[in-house]
């Protein structure tokens, strides 16, 4: 049963499935437009944020959406202050190098923190330019098919390099972030020393990628399309989104494998773009998203690390094993340097570039 009620000009709604009740600081509904990425991190994030935020406030939620690059970000954000206009979209879902840059270039306003209830995001979460939606992973998958239970499976990056004992197409990510840092990894770099002097070893991670950039048949930049290619066997083994894996994994309907060892680790953030005119509204979404009821249905779907302490309290014990962030999964997982691409992105990605163009 949905119940309305409007108090001193604001809206609150006891949501069904969410537990709370919310309100929302806005006058009148507004259309919020989010930047985002597609495929089942979409629907899922539909049904974590969207659908039960529109049930709480009246306000409305529609996508746009993008591949996590950089550049777009900046040049609408840029484009619409050229031209005196807002901005394409009110909230934008960004990776978290891309989330430094944009602070770095000015493209985000600073949020409305008295809103959030720190004590329950972890502090790593908050920044004055935006809050951690949830930690996702690049992590490896196969095809279940070919490497069924019972017998051999990947485990390792370096078995992802093992071509002789798994064979077959492989599909890794077109990104020279996480790219890198897995052809280290595959090449018995440990983790720990990845980033060592504060910087990759490039000419050790192309040499590892030259031996096996032939048994590379796809170059993916749709989070989607390695599940999809993984399901039909077109790819024997990937990088994929480890959420989407896992998604796929327990859906049931798609012969899929995958494991967090190795998993490449970031955080992903919310932020308003500068010259937004929803600011209000979208710190409602905000605020809404950070909460532990709709950070337990995101992390319950996809395993995905959530940025709420009361999440953990909230699932069952055997599903907070699963979640890439528990404490057994983040030992054998490396976390992303964001500060290091940051700084260094343009300048590695010319250099991926000019490899995969050889």
């Amino acid at each position: 049963m949905k119940r309305r009620w409007v108090v001193a000009g604001a809206v609150a709604i006891a949501v069904c499935g969410v537990g709370a009740v919310f309100f929302s600081r806005e006058k009148s509904p507004a259309v919020l437009t989010v930047l985002t990425f597609g495929g089942s991190f979409e629907a899922a994030q539909r049904a974590a944020f969207y659908d039960p935020f529109e049930r709480a406030t009246g306000h409305k939620i529609v996508t746009s959406l993008y591949h996590g690059e950089y550049e777009p970000i900046k040049t609408a954000i840029v484009s619409a202050r050229r031209s005196k206009t807002p901005p394409p979209f009110d909230i934008v879902d960004v990776e978290g190098t891309a989330f430094r840059r944009g602070i770095q270039d000015g493209l985000f306003q600073k949020i409305d923190q008295d809103r959030l209830d720190k004590k329950d995001l972890l502090p790593e979460t908050v920044t004055p330019y935006g809050v951690a939606t949830d930690y996702y992973a690049v992590s490896l998958g196969w095809n279940a098919n070919r490497f069924p239970a019972g017998g051999p499976q990947p485990q390792s990056w370096a078995d992802f390099w093992d071509v002789e004992r798994f064979p077959g197409p492989r599909a890794l990510k077109l990104d020279a972030k996480f790219t890198l840092e897995i052809a280290l990894l595959a090449d018995g770099v440990p983790a720990e020393e990845i980033y060592s002097g504060d910087a990759l070893d490039l000419d050790r991670a192309f040499r590892s990628l030259d031996r096996i950039r032939p048994y590379v048949t796809v170059w993916w930049t749709d989070g989607q399309e390695p599940i999809e290619m993984l399901s039909r066997g077109e790819v024997v083994l990937a990088a994929a989104f480890g959420e989407r894996l896992y998604g796929a994994l327990n859906g049931g309907h798609a012969p899929i494998g995958m494991t967090w060892k190795n998993g490449i680790v970031d955080k992903e953030y919310w932020a308003v773009p500068r010259g937004d005119v929803k600011v209000g509204a979208a710190m409602d979404f905000i605020e809404f998203a950070s909460r532990a009821e709709p950070q337990a249905v995101l992390a319950a779907a996809l395993a995905s690390g959530p940025v709420n302490r009361k999440v953990l309290d909230s699932l069952p014990a055997e599903r907070s094993r699963d979640l890439m962030t528990a404490p057994e999964n983040l030992k054998t997982e490396l976390r992303l340097d964001p500060e290091y691409w940051s700084v260094n992105e343009e300048a590695v990605r010319e250099r991926f570039d000019r490899w995969l163009a050889r």
